[in-house]
């Protein structure tokens, strides 16, 4: 992005030969923010990323492929799935890896959260529905757990058909102590960072914040421009950043698109019906709730203060209804509807319940 003459170079990655130059007169920034596992020696070559729709897909098949490894699987020995950040994505993925997977004779869910308790950002209501479901589904927690290393796993223990199979080396935050976590799948949801490297939109003179998120004000333009705004995980619009949930990104898409036809309406001198310049608005963060699933029937709603709390198969339903009436258009919200209700009668048909399930023990290294 070449700000000071309002031009966008783009090629198709990697090849740079076939650069586009395009100019703009307002240019929105809405790339999300950018995981980095390379920090994690070996994450990058085992680990699973959780955030982008292709990353879903590729997750997708890495359970048909473990599907087929527990099946051939001698002495009933289960699967074991590591799952590294304990936020709301790490505890949901958790929930629904089990279940995916079957029952716990068939696949061990170990979470590790460097923090000192999970989902650290999330209302007390939801926060003590998601331990508890995670304690009744024997999925073992780890906290105040940092991860060191992932190194491939020992030669006499390694299957042919599971080049994912690694190890975990992890270390306690409080003690020091380092533990080895076996893994057939690791799956890597924790908080995305940046190197904050000269690549892709960082490629500019736009500044940014020590994570490679673009500073930007209330009226959610990128500073010291008067045309380029940043919305999303890829933009930081105050100095405690707002949370990294679809509901922000949702929330300030529509005052961008307002100042960017404010501040094109302006540049060419057109003027609002009062005769005055179009006012750019400022960005106010409406905290409307939070929702999450835990498995196919169960999920956690609170909303309004507290006003609203709601837990297991009603939240579930409830959820997936506000799912659908949030969608872009009618068509859009039926298909959701349609669709995630059609998944969940065969879900239950298959009998995919962990109700039933030990309870677990959350483990706090101190």
């Amino acid at each position: 992005v070449d700000a000071k003459t309002n031009t966008l170079y783009a090629s198709s990655a990697p090849s740079i030969d076939s650069t586009k130059k395009m100019p703009y007169d307002a240019l929105v920034v809405a790339t999300g923010a950018d995981l980095n596992l390379a920090s994690v020696p070996g994450a990058k070559e085992y680990a699973i990323p959780f955030y982008t729709i292709e990353q879903c897909y590729e997750l997708r098949k890495r359970f048909n492929v473990l599907d087929s490894i527990s099946e051939g699987r001698k002495g009933g020995k289960p699967l074991k799935v590591v799952i590294i950040g304990g936020g709301y994505s790490g505890v949901e993925m958790s929930l629904n890896t089990l279940e995916r997977l079957g029952e716990e004779d068939k696949v061990e869910v170990t979470l590790v959260h460097r923090g000192d308790e999970i989902l650290q950002y999330a209302t007390d209501f939801n926060r003590k529905t998601g331990q508890e479901s995670l304690q009744r589904a024997g999925i073992k927690v780890m906290t105040n757990t940092n991860v060191a290393e992932v190194m491939p796993t020992d030669k006499d223990d390694r299957q042919s058909d599971n080049d994912q199979q690694c190890q975990v080396k992890v270390t306690s935050s409080k003690s020091g102590d380092e533990s080895i976590l076996e893994a057939d799948l690791l799956i890597w949801t924790a908080g995305a960072t940046s190197t904050n490297t000269q690549r892709g939109v960082l490629n500019s003179i736009l500044p940014r914040d020590e994570s490679g998120r673009l500073v930007t004000g209330k009226l959610m333009r990128v500073r010291d421009t008067e045309n380029v705004f940043a919305v999303g995980d890829c933009s930081r619009a105050r100095k405690v950043p707002y949370a990294g949930t679809a509901q922000v990104a949702i929330q300030q898409a529509p005052v961008a698109a307002w100042n960017v036809f404010a501040t094109v309406m302006n540049k060419r001198g057109r003027r609002d019906r009062s005769g005055e310049e179009y006012k750019l608005l400022p960005f106010e963060y409406l905290n409307l709730g939070e929702m999450m699933t835990l498995g196919s029937d169960d999920a956690t709603i609170s909303s309004l203060g507290g006003l609203v709390q709601l837990n297991g198969p009603a939240a579930s339903i409830a959820r997936r209804l506000i799912y659908a009436v949030r969608m872009p258009t009618a068509r859009q919200g039926v298909t959701a509807a349609v669709e995630s209700t059609g998944r969940r009668v065969s879900s239950a048909r298959q009998g995919r319940q962990y109700k039933k399930r030990r309870k677990g023990k959350l483990v706090n290294w101190k």
